[in-house]
């Protein structure tokens, strides 16, 4: 009886590729969790001062938050089970031997989301995928080179769905130029060698630093764009006013420049959670006057608006594409897959392609290529496969 992977299978049954990619991806949130408890007896090596819970956490009410979204405990026995005085000397380890349940299970509520009850709002669920993204980095800032190989081939040898043909990642200066380079470098070794994998590399930047962007990236030739970044509570305006009122349009110009100049792409993490505020201002004014040619990638759909769509086409020298990340806008900003079916259309009927992407495969369920395919075709909508990258 001849087998076939289930990532195949159904492709084949509903007429799609079976290479499912990623096309919207950072780089601590690729890994399922899986890939770390293969670590074995090993997967809490991570030096002790390293996975301090006030590391992980930051703040005790953190902690707290994480224990009754994730773990099903309520505050008061949270309190009982990890004291302020414990919060302040205990590790990572230590936490997951203590809460009830084995300790490589309890690893996986720290860095996979679980399905919320009614009672957990979607700020907390971003503030816990926040949390997921921290735990995440302190194990890949300090596992050893050996250690890590083998979270990077059990994600591609693991992943049912195979969705690895081509990813698209962003990620730090550290994994780029800084004391982390060679930990990145080992994965695209070990990607693009043994898997034949396609990887695109962006440089992460947060929106408030968009003036320092051309300087980093003047040290990077090896990378395939820039990430502006820090969208994900653009609902909260009087945050985003805060951190963005001394940017001006000349940076953001400057980041066209060089993505121009040097064949490169722009990732802009725009309409995730808004389409207005102090970077939608410099956003309007600089795709609106931009003259030279110039790739602009679009990272999510959830608020764009036909206005926007019409202001994109009018300059002729922008090339963009959008990233669909459905599974991301459910989980974190409650976007309705019927809504978003709405915006793809409404892309597709302007001329332009979109592209799907996970945004957190390693975290979010349901967050692979094909089961983002299969949710929009449940709801009606035949989204075809775009085929990035096919192995020979």
């Amino acid at each position: 009886m001849i087998r076939m992977p289930f990532g195949v299978l159904f492709a084949l049954l509903i007429g799609l590729s079976s290479y499912g990619n990623n096309s919207h991806e950072h780089f601590r949130s690729l890994f399922l969790a899986e890939n770390f408890l293969a670590l074995g007896d090993d997967l809490f090596s991570v030096p002790a001062n390293e996975q301090t819970l006030t590391e992980a956490f930051g703040r005790y009410d953190q902690l707290l938050l994480m224990l009754r979204v994730n773990f099903g405990i309520p505050e008061n026995k949270a309190h009982e089970l990890v004291s302020e005085a414990d919060f302040a000397k205990m590790t990572l380890h230590e936490l997951c031997t203590r809460v009830p349940g084995d300790a490589s299970a309890n690893f996986k509520k720290l860095v996979t989301m679980s399905i919320p009850n009614k009672d957990v709002s979607n700020f907390e669920m971003r503030q816990i995928y926040v949390l997921q993204e921290d735990i995440r980095t302190i194990w890949l800032k300090n596992l050893s080179k050996d250690q890590l190989a083998k979270v990077y081939r059990n994600y591609f040898e693991t992943d049912p769905a195979e969705n690895w043909k081509e990813i698209h990642i962003s990620l730090s200066a550290p994994y780029l130029t800084g004391e982390h380079r060679w930990r990145y470098e080992l994965f695209l070794e070990i990607a693009q060698r043994k898997y034949q994998a396609k990887i695109k590399s962006f440089l992460s930047i947060h929106r408030d630093k968009i003036g320092q962007t051309p300087v980093i990236a003047s040290e990077l030739t090896a990378i395939d764009g820039i990430d502006l970044t820090a969208s994900m509570f653009e609902d909260n305006k009087a945050k985003e006013s805060s951190k963005l009122n001394t940017s001006k349009n000349a940076a953001l110009e400057h980041i066209f420049d060089w993505a121009s100049q040097n064949g490169k792409e722009i990732r802009i993490h725009a309409f995730e959670g808004a389409n207005t505020g102090p970077f939608y201002d410099m956003l309007e004014t600089v795709l609106s006057s931009y003259r030279r040619p110039v790739k602009i990638r679009i990272g999510h759909i959830g608020y764009l608006t036909k206005e926007w769509l019409e202001r994109m086409k009018k300059n002729s020298f922008l090339n963009v594409t959008f990233d669909v990340n459905a599974a991301s806008n459910y989980w974190l900003q409650s976007r309705k897959t019927a809504d978003l079916i709405e915006i793809i259309k409404m892309i597709h009927h302007y001329g332009y392609s979109t592209h799907l992407g996970s945004d957190g495969r390693g975290i979010l369920p349901k967050s692979s290529y094909l089961d983002q395919v299969r949710t929009l075709r449940t709801h009606g909508f035949k989204y075809m496969c775009h085929k990035f990258y096919l192995p020979k």
